[in-house]
């Protein structure tokens, strides 16, 4: 016997519940995402400089940072296009200060590298343009030295196109007292890599087209590091935005996280920039973490 089509009226019923069951999933990702990041919001409401007496936190010697700045969308309406592209701008300028925050923090503590990725390159063609004019990055960072700064060796990726150059970041007279009270002696230093998805395949091409058949993996990995601006593999890489399941790495190098520690900062996403407070909590939940060995 052959079933008759199912009626107009079920096929309604149907959409109507599925759509319902779409809105109700969506509510409650949202409410989880808020729960997963609201003790990230709490933190990031104090936005106090780093504590000259800092416990519980492991320091990574090679830290990495992913900011999700996805390119603004085109449009057929010019206002929509222009909100877009100040918008763009805006993030984009929000991730530059948030990077010099981040370098002068790792200076202090004694992080030796430092790199930062976005997929589109946006932070590349940024700093790229810092070479020779300083306007987007924060008022504290120049291209002359001082003898109270912070020296930033800053390496760009994608095969090196740009030679590496320097920037330095202004310390206040109070800053200066506390880090001499803390035993350190400025200039600090620390190296800035900034990476793209063109630094991802490129590297690991262009090493195995040097190989012979018999190179192991050892062999594989530092004829891989000869084409990067990396000086070291990442211990720990921040993925700023939603904790997602898996974690969504928006095309970082894949052969950079052999022995990383992965971790997301949900509250990048509500807030858009770093804080003291969430850079010291993320090294304290890194030191409950247990090293990773990879091949």
């Amino acid at each position: 016997m052959v079933r008759p089509p199912p009626s107009r009226a079920a096929s309604a019923v149907f959409s109507v519940l599925l759509l319902l069951l779409h809105v109700a999933y969506g509510i409650y990702s949202a409410i989880v995402d808020a729960i997963q990041a609201l003790p990230f919001v709490l933190a990031a409401a104090d936005d106090t400089p780093l504590p000259s007496d800092i416990q519980g936190v492991r320091v990574p010697q090679h830290l990495a940072v992913v900011f999700p700045l996805a390119p603004s969308k085109a449009s057929a309406y010019i206002a929509l296009a222009r909100h877009r592209t100040e918008q763009q701008r805006i993030r984009v300028q929000d991730a530059l200060h948030d990077v010099f925050r981040l370098a002068a923090w790792c200076a202090v503590l004694g992080t030796a590298e430092l790199s930062v990725y976005d997929r589109d390159a946006l932070l590349w063609s940024a700093l790229a343009k810092s070479r020779t004019a300083l306007d987007g990055l924060p008022d504290d960072v120049g291209n002359v030295a001082t003898e109270a700064c912070i020296h930033v060796d800053v390496h760009l990726g994608q095969g090196g196109a740009v030679p590496p150059f320097s920037l330095y970041i202004a310390v206040s007279d109070e800053a200066c007292a506390a880090y001499r009270q803390q035993g350190l002696t400025l200039p600090l230093r620390v190296r800035l890599n900034v990476l793209s998805a063109r630094d991802d395949k490129p590297p690991l091409v262009l090493a195995a087209n040097q190989l012979t058949k018999d190179a192991d993996v050892a062999t594989l990995r530092a004829a891989v590091m000869q084409h990067s601006v990396l000086t070291s593999d990442p211990d720990l890489v921040v993925i700023c935005g939603r904790g997602a399941r898996p974690i969504q790495l928006y095309g970082f190098p894949c052969w950079a996280i052999r022995i990383a520690d992965l971790r997301t900062l949900p509250s990048w996403t509500w807030l858009g920039r770093w804080t003291a407070a969430q850079f010291l909590d993320t090294l304290r939940r890194y030191a409950l973490s247990e090293q990773r060995y990879g091949a």
